[in-house]
C-alpha cells in the first residue's frame, strides 16, 4: 500500500469483487469480454477506414448507430426496419413494447420460480 498505483488496484478489487467469479454461478455468462470486444471491433475498424468521428458528435452519433445495430441484430430484429419505422413514426408517440420484447430472452437469465 506504499505505491498509490496499488492503493488504486486494490480498491477497484474490492469494489468488484462479487462480479469477478459470477460466471462460475450463472450458466452460460461468459468468463471473459471476448464476446464484447468481439462485436466492437467492426465498429472501430470502420470509423478508422472512413476517417470519422473527428469531432465528439461525431463520435457520438456513430456510438448510438452502432449499439442499435448490434442490439437489432442481438434480438433478431431488421435494422433497416427498424429505421423505415421510426422515421415513419416520427412526432408520433410510439410504445416500446411494440418493438420490443418487454422482457427479452438473456442467455444468462435464471427461470423464474413459479409456486405451485
Amino acid at each position: 500500500y506504499s505505491d498509490p498505483d496499488n492503493v488504486r488496484l486494490a480498491n477497484r478489487v474490492a469494489k468488484h469483487m462479487t462480479g469477478f467469479f459470477l460466471f462460475l454461478e450463472v450458466d452460460g455468462l461468459d468468463a471473459t469480454n471476448n464476446r464484447a470486444e468481439r462485436q466492437l471491433r467492426p465498429a472501430v475498424v470502420t470509423r478508422k477506414i472512413s476517417c470519422g468521428s473527428r469531432t465528439g458528435n461525431g463520435a457520438e452519433r456513430h456510438s448510438i448507430i452502432a449499439s442499435v445495430l448490434a442490439t437489432a441484430r442481438q434480438l433478431g430484429h431488421d435494422f433497416c426496419l427498424m429505421v423505415v419505422e421510426a422515421l415513419l413514426s416520427f412526432g408520433q408517440p410510439v410504445l416500446a413494447h411494440e418493438h420490443f420484447p418487454a422482457n427479452p430472452p438473456l442467455p444468462w437469465a435464471r427461470a423464474p420460480i413459479v409456486a405451485t
